[in-house]
């Protein structure tokens, strides 16, 4: 007589939940952001002859390097790798938002005025306060998506 023995069903990973998708997306929106308004702060430094393309290179390097490693980990946060959630929230969400936030906050502090900046602000300055906006803006909403008990369970299923 010949026994069957039962093969356990290999278990589905369990789906994507919305927020770590809309979480990936943002993180990929912030990145789009700093890549925008560097490039209009280059041109604009080139444009004027304030910095040539040989000066600006070393920042181009280091901008190009972490502007790639911000895109990997966004897209392996969407493949639901639980580091990427991590190096995200450490790396961007803190480290990053530090460096959008200190220039103006440097500049309060040594007492420049918000209605100063406003009075004095040119369609450059505008457009590239808006981007720093939206930027910091999608880093501050995708950081909490991380980390909501959908997603704290997601991650949990996936690996234990």
């Amino acid at each position: 007589m010949r026994t069957m023995l039962a093969t356990p069903s290999p278990q589905a990973a369990p789906a994507l939940p919305r927020n770590i998708a809309t979480a990936a997306a943002l993180w990929l929106a912030a990145v789009g952001a700093g890549v925008l308004e560097s490039a209009i702060t280059m041109a604009a430094l080139l444009a004027d002859g304030s910095a040539t393309l040989a000066g600006l290179a070393p920042q181009i390097g280091l901008r190009l390097l972490v502007y790639g490693a911000a895109t990997f980990v966004a897209l392996r946060l969407y493949r639901g790798k639980p580091w990427a959630r991590v190096a995200l929230a450490v790396g961007l969400g803190v480290f990053g938002t530090v460096s959008l936030v200190i220039e103006p906050i440097g500049w309060l502090l040594s007492g420049g005025s918000v209605a100063e900046a406003v009075a004095g602000a040119s369609v450059l300055s505008v457009v590239l306060a808006a981007i720093r906006f939206l930027h910091l803006m999608a880093v501050l909403t995708a950081l909490p998506l991380m980390f909501t008990p959908t997603a704290n369970a997601y991650f949990r299923a996936r690996h234990g």
